[in-house]
């Protein structure tokens, strides 16, 4: 499931999830590229990045992921066969996310080898670039959570607002022009390589029992 930051895909994959896992015996489990994949502060500061661009100023741009950090346990959870003697007692570890140090925490999230449904939440999950663009080889459907760019702007603005980042419109507009929405353009590019496209807009409705279908 990719789409841009504010086009609500985490709180639709995490409403996925819960009905699925109410309807089926097997369950599901949510990877999301979140801040957990994102380099380390110490990182961002000492890396050669190939870009002009600051990676402070421009937080959550593709290049500030460690994206072969998320790829290459994919490709392994997908690779792996997994036999009776497995079960739950091998598989990968995760990062999450410490917001108070603003930093990543390796190792913190365990998935099994024996977890056969698995939905992969992010940005830049159909970016038509290396390496992201290996993912697709090893899931079986994609999907795109698409919002209006003005809608996304303003449910960016509030959110900077509500969080604290800015306390004011005028500076979480600004904030939203100079980064978020870049990145949102960018993710809009991938748009056309997913297999299916759910509106997410505020005069729309999602129907999550067709998606768990």
């Amino acid at each position: 499931m990719a789409g841009g930051t504010g086009s609500g895909k985490s709180t639709l994959s995490a409403a996925v999830e819960r009905l699925f896992n109410h309807r089926n015996t097997e369950k599901m489990k949510v990877i999301p590229l979140y801040d957990g994949f994102h380099y380390s502060q110490s990182q961002l500061a000492t890396l050669n990045f190939n870009t002009n661009e600051c990676p402070f100023q421009r937080h959550g741009a593709p290049f500030t992921f460690n994206s072969p950090a998320f790829i290459q346990p994919i490709q392994k959870l997908r690779q792996t066969p997994v036999t009776e003697e497995d079960q739950s007692t091998n598989g990968i570890w995760a990062p999450s996310f410490d917001h108070a140090a603003k930093d990543p925490v390796n190792n913190d999230i365990y998935i099994p080898f024996s977890q056969r449904i698995i939905l992969l939440e992010g940005n830049y999950l159909l970016l038509n670039e290396k390496p992201w663009n290996e993912i697709r080889d090893v899931v079986d459907e994609t999907w795109f959570v698409d919002v209006s760019r003005e809608e996304t702007k303003k449910r960016l603005i509030k959110r900077h607002i509500e969080a604290g980042v800015e306390s004011t419109w005028d500076a979480a507009a600004l904030r939203v022009e100079n980064n978020d929405l870049l990145n949102l353009d960018l993710v809009g590019l991938s748009k056309g390589c997913s297999q299916v496209i759910i509106s997410n807009s505020s005069n729309s409705s999602v129907d999550i029992s067709t998606i768990c279908r």
